[in-house]
Parts: C-alpha cells; structure tokens; sequence
C-alpha cells in the first residue's frame, strides 16, 4: 500500500530544486487527485495495483500541461550541459530528442546545424517550445507521442539525445527499443538522468542501460554528482550518464 503511494512523491522530489519545494504538498496533492480517477473502487486495489503505461502517461500529461502553463521556462531555455558537450563533439546530422518539453535542448541543437526532430506528450510543452525557436530565428519538428508508441522510422538518426525523462520500466522497455531501432548504423545514444534510489523505478539505472544497449559501444556508462539547473538555481544531484554507439 505505502509503495505507490511514494513513487510520486520520490518523483517529484527528484525533479523539483530546493527552492521550490514549499510547493511539493499542493503538487502531490494534484498528483494523488489524478490517481483516484478511473481505478478500481476498492482502496486497497487503488494504491496496491501498478499504474500502467497509460494511466502513467494520462497522469503526467495532466502535471506537464499544467506546470507548462505557468510563465517561464520550468528548467530554463539553457541546454542541458552534458547534452550540448557531447553534441559538440559530432558532426551534426539528424537528431531525435525525446520528450523535450520546453525546447531548451532543441532549439540550441538546431541553432548549431542540426536538423531536428522532437516529441513531447504535453501540448503545452510543444507550443512553449515552438515559440521559443521562432524567437531564436530556428525551426524543427516536434510532434506529439509518448515513449512508450513514438513510431519512429528505422536507421534514421545520427544522434538520440534522452535528457531527464522520468518514465515507468514498461514504458522505457518500449522506447529504448524503439530508439535502438531508429538510430543508424555508427549512431550515437546520449543519455542523462537522475541515479534512481532504491526502489525508485521512474529513472533508468546503469545495468537497465546496459541491458537496453547490448551489443553497442558504450563510450561512457557512470554515475556521479553533477550541477543542474531548475527554476532559475543551479543544485548538485546524483545523475546516470551514458553515451553508447550503435
């Protein structure tokens, strides 16, 4: 009973900075609200059965679309640090960037040459970053899809970037898939997220890695101390990173 009940706290303490955490009891609140809608009556059957991929996706749609909403860039209209140093490192081609909500990482790939396709679920997230390419004088596509179904095309892209998107095991089971697909011969996998806690299932760990990417070349597999940027305040957390070649 107690172990749904903490996942969404775990993860939305992970994704907020110190700053903004006098707003954690309203957002677990919104969050529990949604959970209650079309599950089973029974309270135990709520709170003991697993969320699945939808009920996952429909849920953090709602929270996406609503803190989008706000004024402001939630993770600012920076790239992720890591992200822009490795793709500094390549010749650019074409790039995916799964779940890109605000754009930050899309428009400063697009920016510097690359041709970019992005998805995101929130609309919310797609119409924020759309206005923030038009105002960088850059384009790309961005489509709506989930991780779980994004329909990629096979052997397509130089470079998939997945930059802090918290999912489910299911979900990310379906999409590491996908991307091995879609990525082409000699293609590179960035990847950078929260090092889950024990227990916590909605960040990858670095042997679920391993094994979504057998058989490509890992130039970099870790787990380290790292600055993010959130709401304006950089914070140091523990961080999975991986850069492997297909």
């Amino acid at each position: 009973m107690g172990e749904t009940r903490s996942r969404w706290p775990l993860l939305l303490r992970r994704y907020m900075s110190g700053r903004i955490c006098r707003m954690y009891k309203l957002l677990l609140l919104f969050l529990i609200s949604f959970l209650w809608i079309g599950l089973p009556s029974s309270l135990e059957a709520k709170l003991d059965k697993p969320l699945s991929a939808e009920q996952y996706n429909d849920g953090m749609r709602k929270f996406w679309d609503k803190t989008y909403s706000k004024r402001g860039y939630f993770i600012g209209t920076e790239p992720d640090e890591f992200f822009a140093d490795e793709l500094s490192k390549l010749r650019p081609g074409r790039l995916l960037l799964p779940g890109e909500g605000e754009g930050r990482n899309a428009v400063y790939a697009a920016g510097i040459g690359w041709r970019v396709d992005a998805f995101d679920f929130s609309t919310k997230g797609r119409d924020k970053a759309l206005r923030l390419a038009t105002k960088r004088g850059v384009s790309f596509n961005y489509q709506l899809a989930d991780f779980a179904n994004p329909n990629l095309p096979d052997n397509a892209y130089n470079v998939v970037a997945i930059i802090d998107l918290p999912t489910t095991p299911e979900i990310r089971s379906k999409g590491f898939a996908a991307v091995r697909k879609s990525l082409k011969r000699g293609g590179i996998v960035i990847y950078e997220g929260y090092a889950p806690r024990p227990g916590e299932q909605f960040w990858a760990s670095r042997d679920e890695l391993k094994n979504a990417f057998a058989g490509f070349k890992f130039k970099m597999l870790t787990t380290h101390n790292a600055i993010r940027f959130h709401e304006g305040s950089n914070h140091i957390d523990l961080v999975v990173q991986m850069v492997a070649q297909k």
